[in-house]
């Protein structure tokens, strides 16, 4: 059965025809009818284009010069051979819009806990395959945000990255082309950890060769925290993080590589039994101070001369120096410059104990702190 307009026409005959419309012409199947206000394209083409000619109505078999009502009582005529749809007037231009069938999508979904932030989402039955075909999952959290996944042609799919402490509607629909798709079929990911504060006003306050000082906060309200677990890591290479629990807002990270980009996170944690539930962790960005060169000894080459070595730093910039001066017993405030491992200081008083300063400068204007070598000449 053909669904009708109000005045008997099948949906899919052309409805808003001006009053003053003769028929012209005979193309094929299709006749086309005079008007100066638009061109409307043949349905299922479903296409619009402003112009100044001519409508047409798909299916109407009448040759030569008929009026409106001959018209429409071909439409009538069409029966099957109507395509589902309406004919839209807006601002003097026709539209054409398919009326869809319902797009049968999955009946079932079930969500398996994987872990507290991820979960294994499956729904059925199958769907009749449709080429381009594909399955959208849904992730929408209590305060209505939510993402999309595309999954293609499969029957389930891991979500991860979820709250613990969030309660999630999980959801499939089933898409067979772009911008059509079944209604959604849901389920619930219920909460498997207590609410925990987010720590807030992470400050680094120092930094050293090896070393890397933090502060933090909680808000007033946060009563319930057992303590915080701190991280850290590289941060060009966070693969795996060295991590430590504390019960204060402060906490010194030790034994760091020098002159090196380093990631901290603090998280609040909560232990429920034997279970601790870690919240929501902030981060802080630094670069730890170089580090003086280590294995300097100085050597008496002369009764005015002395040489003083010691070991590279590895990896060290291609623009990096070392800077050496004498601190005693005559101080010289200016220092000499050497990318080398060594270093000869000429014209020393004889038999004198000398005291030389070494430092390490991976950039220039960004030194170490200088560290002392003890030499006597002979």
């Amino acid at each position: 059965m053909i669904p009708l307009w109000p005045m008997g026409v099948p949906i899919g005959c052309l409805m808003a025809i001006p009053p003053s419309v003769t028929m012209t012409d005979h193309v094929s199947d299709t006749v086309a009818v005079e008007t100066n206000r638009a061109i409307v394209s043949s349905p299922p083409l479903g296409w619009i284009a402003r112009a100044r000619r001519k409508v047409l109505a798909l299916g109407i078999r009448n040759r030569g010069s008929t009026t409106v009502d001959r018209l429409r009582e071909s439409c009538s005529a069409l029966g099957g051979q109507s395509s589902i749809g309406k004919l839209l007037s807006h601002n003097g231009m026709y539209q054409w819009h398919h009326l869809r069938a319902r797009v049968t999508g999955p009946t079932s979904i079930q969500a398996i806990p994987l872990s507290s932030t991820s979960v294994l989402l499956s729904w059925g039955p199958l769907a009749p395959y449709v080429v381009g075909g594909q399955y959208r999952v849904r992730v929408r959290d209590n305060g209505n945000s939510q993402r999309f996944l595309n999954v293609g042609y499969v029957l389930s799919a891991i979500i991860q990255d979820l709250d613990p402490t969030e309660n999630y509607t999980l959801s499939v629909q089933w898409c067979p082309s772009k911008n059509v798709c079944s209604d959604f079929v849901s389920t619930t990911r219920i909460a498997s950890a207590p609410k925990i504060p987010v720590p807030s006003n992470l400050t680094v306050v120092a930094v050293g060769p090896s070393s890397i000082n933090i502060t933090w906060q909680l808000p007033s309200n946060s009563t319930n925290v057992t303590g915080y677990q701190v991280s850290w890591c590289l941060s060009d290479l966070c693969i795996g993080k060295l991590n430590d629990l504390t019960t204060k807002t402060f906490y010194s990270v030790q034994r760091l590589q020098d002159f090196k980009n380093y990631t901290v996170f603090v998280c609040a944690y909560v232990d429920q039994g034997l279970t601790p539930f870690v919240g929501q962790c902030i981060n802080v960005s630094t670069k730890t101070q170089p580090g003086a060169p280590a294995g300097g000894v100085a050597i008496p080459l002369s009764q005015s001369s002395i040489l003083v070595t010691w070991v590279a730093k590895p990896g060290c910039p291609s623009i990096s120096a070392y800077n050496l001066r004498v601190a005693s017993p005559t101080p010289t405030v200016n220092w000499a410059s050497t990318e080398l491992t060594q270093y000869t200081f000429a014209n020393l008083m004889t038999k004198t104990k000398y005291t030389f300063q070494l430092r390490w400068c991976p950039l220039p204007g960004t030194c170490s702190e200088a560290v002392n070598i003890t030499g006597s000449t002979v």
